[in-house]
């Protein structure tokens, strides 16, 4: 599951980047962008940082600052594997609960890359500007 959350990671990245090059690319080559695409170039960029919220800290941790979900499969992962022993019965119980956020965390990144990042690329198209590419939707465990 941390790989697949890694992937998602990554994939939101390279979203957000070619989102933001394409913005700075638009206001340097056009007087005025078409009607419709700042707006839904604003409004993937709010898409792509609702499921990286929940899935990651952004910048250094902070003690107070709740943990999110790479985090506590790390966490999850690292007490497991430093025991020499199976995981207890809460290990158990929270991995399960773990995996309910994990599941709708990856479904909300499957959901942008298989919908929304097409969406975008066909209002891109229609005013003559090159599509945002997305990586491959991403397999759970």
């Amino acid at each position: 599951m941390i790989s697949s959350v890694n992937l998602a990671l990554r994939a939101l990245d390279g979203i957000e980047q070619q989102v933001k090059n394409l913005q700075k690319t638009i206001k340097r080559e056009m007087e005025e962008a078409p009607e419709p695409v700042p707006q839904a170039l604003n409004d993937i960029l709010q898409k792509v940082n609702s499921p990286k919220k929940t899935m990651s800290i952004e910048g250094p941790s902070i003690p107070d600052k709740p943990l999110k979900i790479l985090e506590k499969l790390s966490r999850l992962s690292a007490s497991v594997e430093l025991a020499n022993v199976a995981p207890t019965r809460h290990q158990m119980e929270y991995l399960q609960k773990l995996q309910d956020e994990y599941q709708k965390a990856i479904q909300k990144v499957d959901s942008l890359i298989t919908h929304e990042v097409p969406k975008l690329s066909k209002v891109l198209h229609q005013h003559g500007i090159l599509p945002i590419l997305a990586e491959k939707p991403i397999k759970s465990p």
